[in-house]
């Protein structure tokens, strides 16, 4: 499952960064050959090349933002977010400023775990109205990475209601959301929506891998349980009578048959992140045929109750 996240959230970040190509030059009339060049390598995922081309460009003129934002985005798809970081800065503080460097920002903030500092951006970027469906998508990231699952769903219904294509990614995203704060129901309908939309899609199979989970877990985690059982049992040495005889003792016959009858009554639910409880009901009965003075009817009961901590239980 944490491979499917990790799948997911790869096509989530090509997907923004398509957003901010067709913009750029509008930004910029004029294009320093340099820069044109890193920019061409860079399309054509030549990162290395781009790399040196656009460090070069950023030399001769620092206060490029198109070199700084094509140089930033290198970096990123090198998975170097925090040299990124450094340039897609300037491409949003320098001027003219590139708007979509902002939101690319944003998910280097994002990918690094540096969540305060990507919500200052994402404020940023809604006080600028940048993208508002992107971006709230991006808040919802950052919330669920956050263990904010109920503002990140908010987020989520904000970007799905932006931007109509956007919807299967939004609802993905509330599935895991849900998921995570364990509203089984709740995450099931969203995933169901996801694979209604696009059934053939990668997004699809992901969503009905998690949906295969839920059904598991939901097995597991019924609250009551109930189980019985009927045997017939033989046994040599009812008495558990001694392999050496004891002078002057006399012990009866040892073997006989019996029927057992057992049943089992379960309760285990936890009620929240942190508290949960198991109680639970046995019964054992076992009718010699002969040697009734060994009949045995057990009864036991057993109550649990739990407290989750963040890497422990404690019981």
């Amino acid at each position: 499952m944490k491979k499917i996240k990790i799948l997911f959230s790869i096509l989530i970040i090509l997907q923004l960064n398509l957003f901010t190509f067709s913009s750029v030059f509008s930004q910029e009339k004029k294009i320093d050959p340099t820069i044109e060049k890193g920019i061409g390598q860079y399309k054509h995922e030549n990162y290395d090349e781009a790399l040196i081309t656009l460090k070069k460009a950023r030399s001769e003129d620092p206060k490029s933002t198109l070199a700084a934002y094509y140089l930033g985005l290198t970096y990123k798809q090198l998975q170097d977010y925090n040299e990124a970081i450094v340039h897609l800065k300037d491409a949003v503080t320098f001027s003219p400023k590139i708007k979509g460097a902002l939101i690319e920002l944003i998910d280097c903030y994002y990918q690094i775990g540096e969540l305060d500092e990507a919500k200052i951006w994402i404020r940023e970027a809604e006080k600028e109205g940048i993208r508002p469906a992107q971006t709230a998508f991006l808040k919802g990231l950052i919330l669920l990475k956050g263990a904010e699952e109920e503002k990140a769903i908010t987020a989520f219904g904000k970007a799905k209601s932006l931007d109509k294509s956007m919807i299967p990614a939004c609802d993905y995203q509330i599935g895991i959301c849900n998921l995570r704060a364990r509203k089984y129901v709740d995450a099931r309908k969203a995933f169901e929506q996801v694979a209604v939309v696009d059934p053939s899609s990668n997004m699809a199979n992901f969503a009905n891998e998690y949906i295969n989970a839920i059904e598991r877990i939901e097995e597991i985690s019924r609250p009551f349980k109930f189980s019985c059982g009927v045997a017939w049992q033989y046994d040599d040495n009812v008495v558990i009578k001694p392999t050496d005889t004891i002078s002057g003792v006399e012990i009866a016959d040892d073997a006989d048959s019996r029927e057992v009858i057992t049943a089992k009554a379960e309760f285990n639910h936890r009620f929240d992140k942190e508290l949960g409880l198991k109680a639970q009901y046995m019964l054992y009965y076992a009718k010699q045929n002969d040697l009734g003075f060994y009949d045995s009817f057990t009864h036991t009961f057993a109550f649990q109750p739990s407290l989750y901590l963040e890497d422990a239980l404690l019981t």
